[in-house]
């Protein structure tokens, strides 16, 4: 069964225009800290001029109304106090390096739709810098709307995990390359192989004391499929998870569960994987009648989303495979709008998991037939309610 996914965004305007954003980065902001060694992983840190390859760069995506806009003025924050600069370079947070002494952030500008919107570098580890468990990095400013300016904030988090002194804790490695590249799953590239291990404190412990269980975006349950919904035992190569591009549109979340090996299994920790598919011409497009997936509504006004698969480069190619379309909406705090959903329009099944059905029969710009794809309608008071803005997280799925 392949998956993809794709959301829309959705702000009620109460006077006016509406300053708001989100942060979005270039690669996962996971960091792990090897107390006793001191190595971070992956490594931030640099020996000369940082680049984007090596380097977390957040992208501050700031809108007025559903349009992009560059700030009039703005911060980026680190766990709730302002970094300050010189020049691009962050002040009072720097790290020394063979003997060299670099900024930890560096900020900066990117041009989106030509708009120029600002950019923080995490130009070193953010791990080992007393900070564990997560760190919040935000950016807060103004937009100039109508003569005045408009205040927004957002924030991104960066998860930072430690290999304790007790517990357990469980990583997930490459065998080789961790991007699909190649069509044909039998060249390299064509496949990803995920590797599982297990540390108790800094020890890394043999394959035979624990056992693992694999979910694809969150889900074990695929019918048939031997690599989900069943423990793995054995050496590590016997417990690998062996995806290719069949198994993931665009990218995928790969879950890793390790398990004691007693009769009745205990959960020791979980562990979490991004994996890129760079060949899946697979694409899903979100379309309102006044623009794409970010709409404004203003009271008594609803919205309505229609979505479809079709190929990256050809809205019209639609990908047929595709017949099951499902939506969970969420408030402005992130929390899950379960009780609004029987409110919305498009509605064609129950609530599971958080997700409700909207598959349905669409037209798509430059055809005449409708194909399969899905349709949800939103009204400004579900928006309203759920603190002036919502988001909503679309999954197809060759699902019948």
């Amino acid at each position: 069964m392949a998956t993809a996914s794709n959301r829309f965004f959705i702000t009620a305007i109460k006077d006016g225009q509406v300053a708001s954003g989100y942060l979005l980065a270039n690669m996962s902001l996971q960091q792990r800290w090897n107390p006793t060694s001191k190595e971070v992983s992956p490594d931030w840190s640099v020996n000369g001029n940082p680049d984007t390859t090596n380097h977390p760069v957040i992208v501050a995506y700031t809108r007025l109304g559903g349009a992009l806009k560059a700030p009039q003025d703005y911060k980026w924050m680190w766990n709730g106090l302002e970094i300050e600069f010189t020049g691009n370079n962050s002040k009072d947070y720097t790290y020394e390096k063979n003997g060299q002494e670099y900024p930890l952030f560096i900020k900066g500008t990117q041009t989106v739709d030509g708009v120029q919107l600002p950019t923080l570098t995490i130009n070193g580890n953010l791990a080992g810098f007393g900070s564990i468990d997560q760190d919040v990095i935000g950016n807060v400013g103004k937009i100039e709307s109508n003569g005045g300016t408009l205040e927004y904030s957002m924030d991104i988090l960066v998860r930072i995990s430690e290999l304790a002194s007790t517990g357990w804790q469980g990583f997930i490695d490459f065998d080789g390359t961790g991007v699909i590249t190649s069509s044909i799953a039998s060249e390299p590239g064509g496949k990803v192989i995920l590797l599982p291990s297990l540390y108790a404190a800094t020890a890394q412990q043999s394959t035979g004391s624990y056992q693992v269980k694999w979910y694809l975006e969150g889900v074990s349950d695929y019918a048939g499929d031997t690599r989900f919904n069943t423990f793995k035992t054995g050496t590590q190569q016997q417990m690998k998870l062996e995806l290719t591009e069949a198994d993931i549109t665009d990218n995928a979340t790969i879950r890793c569960d390790f398990y004691s090996t007693d009769t009745q299994p205990k959960l020791l920790c979980s562990a979490y994987q991004e994996v890129d598919d760079q060949v899946d011409d697979d694409f899903m497009y979100i379309t309102h009648p006044k623009g794409s997936s970010n709409a404004n509504l203003r009271e008594d006004e609803n919205v309505v989303f229609t979505v479809w698969m079709a190929s990256k480069n050809d809205q019209a190619n639609v990908k047929a495979a595709y017949k099951t379309y499902k939506l969970k909406l969420l408030a402005s705090d992130s929390t899950t709008c379960t009780a609004d959903l029987s409110e919305i329009a498009g509605n064609t099944g129950a609530v599971t998991d958080g997700y409700m059905n909207i598959s349905k029969k669409v037209t798509v710009p430059g055809l005449t037939e409708q194909v399969d794809g899905g349709q949800v309608t939103v009204s400004y008071a579900i928006v309203d309610r759920n603190g002036g803005s919502v988001s909503g997280i679309i999954i197809a799925s060759t699902e019948s």
